[in-house]
């Protein structure tokens, strides 16, 4: 006897079936399955309502405080005390953190859960209460081009984009700029209160010197007697995330006023760097910068080679015409056509204490003295032209970049027992030819690539950026808590810094990425829910009880597990790195989800589990198992969404004996189950399943009048 039984519009996993006439059933039967055809919508279908977190790596502040989030700066401005917690997650009250939202159960297209996802993170960062995260967004379907080869905008998403990046991306553009595109958010702008003898010429970015040309005291070199310190903090932390496009990329870009030749005739040298603003005003107010009350800082508005050195240089003996003079920075790059051989050499030049910590890599903290510029090894009298494949007649496009390389899972020096405090990578730094197409990035052209400090193993160590607390002024520590106002955003603070050495030369552009007074910078993320329905279409790599994971407890409920994303980082443009950002494919994973056909009515008895009852095999009604069936299925559009229809036909015959008694029945109830779990699988809209009963080989009756 074969029966088909065909399911109702929308009850696929759970209907029954009677029959007009009975259905007489010999003794010592057995049933199998022919094939049956199940479809559904394409859809992620969420049981439970599921929560869904971003989280800031915590760390130990120090041995007197609790953990604090990940972010700098660590501490508050208000009193260099109170521990940032931006998204509130150190909060005993879960309803009092700021780091969470709730996707509602109910059924959603792949994109509708990623959209769903975006929207509520980018809520996240637009709300911080105490500081903004505005820089940060969460990564577009559009962002994606390198991932998937995405061919639209954020509006022509369809079915068939399955892999989309979670992640964080810093929302930057790139504009135009005299003709030329260059990378930015802001032009740069001077800070009244330190510049000197310098202007704009006119150009909204620029930089120019302003007075009459100062020579040596035997007139055969000239000094730098000009500067300016940009108004707003440069964002440093970048990354070698190499297939981001140079535009998109955190970088300080300058476009010289003059060309090669220019440069030359003039004996002319520009300088571009990075300095900190709170560093020239004093760390610990403005008679000095502990430890020492040095007056060689470059700083405020005084007058030029007064008691503060405007700008600092060296040598400091102006009567001293052996050498040419350098310029006082943290980094910086040194354009000069003063070179042998009518060349304009590029040199790269760190900050120096010789009698202190020496170069910036062994600095422990950022109140040193500068009292020297060392020129390391390979940016040495570069020759820029070459470097550039530029003409005499070109003006120089140059960029700074400071990364991390994530490839080096975040290396950092050592620092003292108990001076741990946050978690920042080694800031190495690079010099980028800007002259040629924006758009490419450095994988595609490594050429771009001028100089890299990494070359020559030299970084902005952790303990620049954050120094020990130990509460008392020390030559190796920055106490927060004094002139707290300026020494807590010295943990962010580098700012360009400009000069020229020539009257009403410099550059006719600078753009940098910029930080306002009052943001963060977040070093380190990650995402959790506590939705094993979520963490399953989303690839988690983790799924583990929250107290195991960094303190995690605090920010999830105490009990249960949570599924974790890796720890990632704030890229650029580029989601394509799985360092980056959450690149697993976002996983249609009812696609390897297995069924069971259970035949209520008849006899059955077959044995199965769960995924969680490896040992409590019991008995069901089990006309077959569907292992995967939509694995291979096929779409079809019916106007109020895609349905997709799989089919599954046993390569043999599987019998179940039913070893009955002569049975009449007029009805069947067709019931599928998830086979992980035996939850009704109520995604299933429509099917058909199609059986056999038989009789025993002894049976010689007519079975339809048995």
């Amino acid at each position: 006897m074969n029966i088909n039984l065909i399911s109702p519009e929308n009850q696929g996993s759970d209907f029954k079936t009677y029959f007009k006439n009975p259905i007489s059933i010999p003794a010592n039967s057995k049933v199998y399955l022919n094939h049956t055809a199940l479809s559904r919508h394409t859809d992620i279908e969420l049981s439970e309502d599921a929560n869904f977190d971003i989280h800031l790596r915590t760390e130990a502040y120090d041995a007197s405080q609790e953990t604090y989030m990940n972010v700098l700066p660590c501490v508050l401005a208000t009193d260099g005390t109170t521990l940032n917690d931006p998204f509130d997650e150190l909060e005993d009250d879960r309803d009092d953190r700021e780091n969470h939202f709730t996707i509602p159960k109910g059924k959603y297209t792949l994109y509708q859960i990623w959209f769903a996802i975006q929207k509520g993170i980018n809520t996240i960062l637009g709300n911080v209460t105490d500081a903004p995260f505005d820089m940060y967004r969460f990564i577009r379907p559009s962002d994606m081009k390198r991932v998937n080869d995405w061919k639209g905008n954020d509006a022509d998403v369809n079915q068939e984009n399955t892999r989309f990046s979670l992640g964080l991306v810093w929302d930057i553009v790139g504009n135009l700029s005299e003709g030329v595109r260059a990378f930015t958010s802001q032009p740069f702008d001077a800070d009244t209160s330190h510049f000197v003898n310098s202007g704009d010429g006119g150009r909204v970015g620029g930089y120019f010197k302003t007075n009459a040309n100062n020579p040596s005291a035997d007139g055969s070199r000239l000094n730098f007697d000009n500067y300016a310190i940009g108004d707003k903090a440069f964002h440093w932390m970048g990354t070698n995330d190499d297939y981001t496009p140079i535009i998109n990329k955190n970088i300080l870009y300058a476009y010289t006023s003059q060309t090669y030749q220019e440069i030359i005739d003039t004996d002319n040298c520009l300088i571009m760097g990075l300095y900190g603003k709170q560093y020239a005003e004093g760390i610990y107010g403005a008679d000095g910068a502990f430890p020492q009350d040095f007056t060689q800082r470059t700083r405020g508005t005084g007058a030029v080679n007064g008691a503060f050195k405007n700008p600092q240089q060296f040598p400091q003996d102006y009567t001293d015409n052996s050498i040419a003079r350098e310029f006082a920075s943290f980094i910086q790059i040194s354009i000069d056509g003063r070179g042998v051989g009518g060349n304009v050499e590029l040199s790269v030049k760190v900050a120096k204490n010789t009698i202190g910590n020496g170069n910036l890599r062994n600095w422990n903290n950022q109140n040193q003295a500068i009292e020297e510029m060392e020129v390391l090894p390979k940016g040495d009298r570069i020759n820029l032209r070459h470097a550039m494949g530029a003409d005499a007649d070109d003006r120089i496009q140059i960029g700074i970049q400071t990364y991390y390389d994530y490839g080096d899972k975040w290396n950092r020096t050592t620092r003292p027992t108990g001076n741990k405090m946050t978690r920042i990578p080694n800031i190495y730094f690079r010099v980028i030819n800007m002259s040629g197409i924006m758009n490419d990035s450095i994988a595609e052209d490594p050429s771009l690539v001028i100089y890299d400090s990494k070359s020559d193993n030299c970084f902005f160590p952790e303990a620049f950026f954050v120094a020990n607390q130990s509460g008392t002024p020390a030559a190796d520590s920055i106490d927060y808590t004094r002139n707290s106002a300026v020494s807590v955003r010295s943990q962010v603070g580098l700012y360009p810094i400009a000069s020229s050495l020539v009257q009403d030369t410099g550059f006719s552009r600078i753009d940098y990425p910029q930080l306002e007074d009052d943001e963060f910078i977040m070093p380190t993320y990650r995402f959790s829910t506590k939705s094993r329905e979520l963490y399953n279409y989303l690839n988690f790599n983790e799924y583990e009880y929250s107290q195991d994971v960094h303190n995690i407890d605090k920010t999830l409920e105490s009990t249960g597990k949570a599924g974790f994303s890796r720890w990632l980082h704030p890229n650029h443009f580029d989601p394509s790195s799985r360092d980056l950002s959450h690149i697993e494919d976002l996983t249609l994973d009812w696609k390897n989800d297995s069924y069971s056909i259970l035949l209520n009515g008849l006899p059955l008895k077959n044995l199965k589990n769960t995924e969680n009852n490896n040992r409590g095999g019991y008995e069901k009604a089990i006309l077959a198992n569907i292992p995967t069936p939509f694995t291979n299925s096929t779409d079809f559009d019916i106007g109020q969404g895609v349905l997709t229809t799989a089919t599954y036909e046993p390569n043999f015959k599987s019998f179940s004996n039913l070893y009955n008694q002569k049975t009449t029945i007029n009805n069947l109830n067709i019931q599928i189950i998830k086979q992980k779990t035996d939850k009704p699988a109520t995604e299933i809209l429509r099917s058909i399943v199609n059986f056999t009963i038989e009789p025993p080989e002894t049976f010689s009756a007519n079975l339809n009048t048995a």
